[in-house]
This record gives structure tokens, sequence and C-alpha cells, in this order.
């Protein structure tokens, strides 16, 4: 499966965006242009998320 064309072309596609973006490690998350490295909580995705969209927590 993971030999297969299809696969592989997808990860060098996903292999150039994450270049193209300044990724230089894992695992980034995006939220937008925003990148959030090496979050091992989720909840500064989810705040990112809630800001990015206007509903940020206090």
């Amino acid at each position: 499966m993971t030999a297969s064309p299809d696969v592989k072309a997808r990860l060098r596609t996903n292999t150039g965006e994450a270049v193209s973006r300044g990724v230089f490690g894992c695992p980034p998350m995006f939220v937008g242009d925003e990148m959030l490295f090496f979050q091992d909580r989720l909840e500064f995705v989810h705040e990112a998320l809630s800001a990015s969209s206007g509903h940020a927590r206090a």
C-alpha cells in the first residue's frame, strides 16, 4: 500500500507543501498560516481555531 505510486505522489506533494510552509520537524499543526509546533496538548489548537473564527476563549 505505501509503495503504491498514488501514495508516493501524495507524500511528495505533502512534503513539498510542508517545506514551503516552514515545517522543520514533527508534529506541526496549522491554523490558517499559524504553525503550532510540538503542541502536545490540543487545547492550543482549539484556542487558535476559536480565535481565528472570532470565538476566542477567555
